[in-house]
């Protein structure tokens, strides 16, 4: 075989191209393009000892080669994308699989029709994608065709033959019926371009569309197809509210994410139109091929953009990828306009770019979890044992966390999770009895006193956890390190309750660097894991899932708490007026739904009561949502960026 590969290199010439490794079968296993054709393979072929475990594995497989030779380097990139995404090599991972990838079209015809087609064919419809959840995209495409009016049937409507009644569709107001005659030619194109604008991003544009179209319409006295277009500037005005503003106004752009582990790789893009971040895609895919990252990502974006559908005119990377020309010129060509590759140093595309990196890196944390070798049995839990330099690997991991609002109704929750798994009947609630101040220190080690207590008395709560696991940083540990030292020196327990105590090992896991905190006998020790470990992606489970179970308790007390005592705070407020208060609207929430007028209306309740009323279930109202807001902004990790204000 070494004599056949030898005398295959001979037959290469000093020449761009691109050349296939094949298996006995003929299959390419590898597409790879050179500048100098001969020089590239004799890589492969030559130092056996010194290549790459890939190569290796590679050249094992490989039977034969074959080379196309090409006019220049240029040349060469083009053809090997093509090769690529017609044979899908199995060492060539970028995207090899995109043909799977589902993709919205919108049909050039008469009448369009939007639908989901995993095919992309050089036609003359509309194309968006590809997208990586089917599930998302079935679901947003039934709601833009519903918001728009835009059919998604395969009646064949030329405009001349006319079906007798409209589908359901048209009675569910998901389509404005045009089989039927229902909508004018003119008019359904317009939805049909505000549909188009409205998956590109161009909100603004949609807007004042539909604006203008809303107008004419009411001066030509179609009072019905203006309420049409009321009702549909109305829910994209709601859909746009949702959306994150990221970066200034008139900003077009789409910004990937690298993140590599080992062999594993995840790319997310994130698509800003107008300054809006509007949607995202990742890509979760393998380094088998043992490139560098500026490889890569070359090949991701070259093969992510070969078909030109909705680009924008920036392209914003992490770092300069490898043969960034012959990329640009390769974009700039596929789409016939103008696209830059930029890679920000600083401002608010910088910050887009490091958003899109750090959830690049939370998703591939995510899917690392997911994968088969991180659902392993104990995989995790040794990991965690390493770096706790525990003994054994933690079995059963007890998680906790305080809730509160300025001290009041504060709660405290313990989880449970055994081999890696939560066991919700194994929760348990603490209502923390401390006086009514926010300190939490005092709650967490009032919830831990009472919880090592029971362990050490109380059979049902016998079970010794392997591990505690504290919501907080080195402050927390060692608060809460203090009660089990208090017990252990309490010479009311035994000589075995307290080695039970000396043996429990408590941990803290800071939530902004994710650092993980622990204490020996050399002191405190702070460790920060790579955002790929199994071991701390379990640790943030836990952490998260005993902050979940915990506001959950929290805002049921809370609940409870205010119908009985929000009221009684309130001056000129007694048990009859409070019950005949909640008799007559049933909830604070309905209560302050209602207003000062109809508060006022009840006997017995002057307008200056009522006034008093309303203002203390509006200050209620917004304390639950600054909690609402901090939770939200604590899971998404999204920092909002303020729009561009024109001068």
């Amino acid at each position: 075989m070494r004599k056949r590969w030898e005398s295959i290199l001979r037959s290469v010439p000093h020449a761009p191209g691109v050349y296939e490794f094949k298996d006995e079968t003929g299959r390419p296993l590898y597409i790879g393009k050179a500048v100098d054709l001969q020089d590239r393979v004799r890589q492969y072929v030559s130092q056996t000892d010194s290549r790459a475990a890939m190569v290796r594995r590679l050249m094992k497989r490989a039977q034969d080669l074959s080379f196309i030779v090409t006019d220049s380097e240029y040349d060469a990139l083009v053809l090997e994308a093509n090769l690529i995404k017609q044979f899908r090599p199995h060492y060539n991972v970028m995207l090899k699989d995109d043909k799977s990838f589902p993709y919205v079209k919108l049909t050039r015809e008469k009448f369009p029709r939007v639908l989901l087609t995993r095919t992309w064919v050089a036609d003359k419809g509309s194309y968006w994608g590809p997208f990586t959840n089917v599930r998302a995209v079935r679901s947003t495409l039934k709601f833009v065709a519903g918001l728009f009016n835009v059919r998604t049937c395969s009646l064949e409507i030329d405009g001349k033959k006319r079906y007798p009644k409209p589908c359901l569709d048209y009675h569910l107001k998901l389509c404005s019926a045009p089989c039927v005659g229902y909508v004018s030619a003119d008019d359904y194109r317009a939805q049909c371009d505000a549909l188009a604008k409205f998956y590109s991003g161009s909100y603004a544009d949609v807007q004042a569309a539909l604006n203008k179209r809303m107008k004419l319409a009411s001066e030509q006295l179609r009072y019905e197809q203006a309420a049409r277009y009321r009702d549909l500037l109305r829910s994209l005005e709601k859909v746009i509210h949702k959306s994150h503003v990221v970066a200034g106004r008139g900003v077009d752009a789409d910004a990937l994410g690298f993140a590599a582990s080992g062999d594993a790789l995840m790319v997310l893009l994130l698509q800003v139109r107008d300054g809006r971040l509007i949607g995202d895609r990742e890509f979760a895919l393998a380094n088998e091929a043992e490139r560098t990252r500026e490889e890569l990502l070359a090949d991701f974006v070259k093969l992510y953009y070969f078909h030109p559908t909705n680009v924008p005119p920036e392209i914003i990377l992490p770092f300069m990828p490898a043969e960034w020309e012959l990329l640009t010129r390769f974009i700039n060509e596929k789409k016939g306009s103008a696209v830059k590759l930029i890679v920000p140093k600083r401002g608010r595309k910088r910050e887009l770019a490091e958003l899109a990196a750090t959830n690049a890196a939370e998703r591939l944390r995510a899917h690392l979890v997911l994968a088969p070798k991180s659902r392993e049995p104990g995989n995790a839990a040794r990991i965690i044992a390493e770096v706790l330099n525990m003994e054994r690997p933690p079995r059963r991991i007890e998680g906790y966390d305080i809730s509160n609002i300025q001290g009041r109704q504060a709660s405290g929750a313990m989880v449970v999770f055994i081999d890696g798994r939560p066991q919700p009947a194994s929760y348990r609630l603490f209502n923390i009895k401390l006086k009514q101040t926010p300190d939490d220190f005092a709650m967490m080690r009032e919830v831990l006193r009472r919880r090592l207590l029971r362990m050490l008395t109380d059979d049902k709560w016998a079970e010794v956890p392997d591990l505690i696991l504290l919501d907080g940083g080195k402050g927390q540990l060692s608060s809460v390190l203090s009660v089990r030292d208090g017990l252990m020196e309490d010479p009311s327990f035994s000589t075995e309750q307290r080695e039970s105590l000396e043996l429990l090992r408590i941990a803290a896991l800071a939530k902004r660097e994710e650092t993980l905190v622990s204490k020996d006998n050399g002191g405190f020790t702070e460790v920060k894991l790579d955002e790929t470990n199994p071991g701390l992606s379990l640790l943030i489970a836990v952490r998260d899932e005993a902050h979940r179970f915990c506001l959950k308790q929290h805002r049921a007390r809370r609940q409870k708490a205010a119908v009985h005592s929000l009221l009684d705070e309130i001056p000129g407020v007694g048990p009859v007026r409070r019950k005949r208060l909640l008799k007559q609207f049933g909830s604070l929430e309905k209560m302050r739904e209602a207003g000062v007028d109809e508060i006022a209306q009840l006997p017995g309740v002057s307008l200056a009561l009522a006034q008093r009323v309303y203002a203390t279930l509006l200050e209620d109202a917004f304390v639950e949502i600054a909690v609402e807001e901090a939770t939200f902004r604590r899971r998404m990790r999204l920092r909002p960026v303020e729009p561009d204000v024109e001068e």
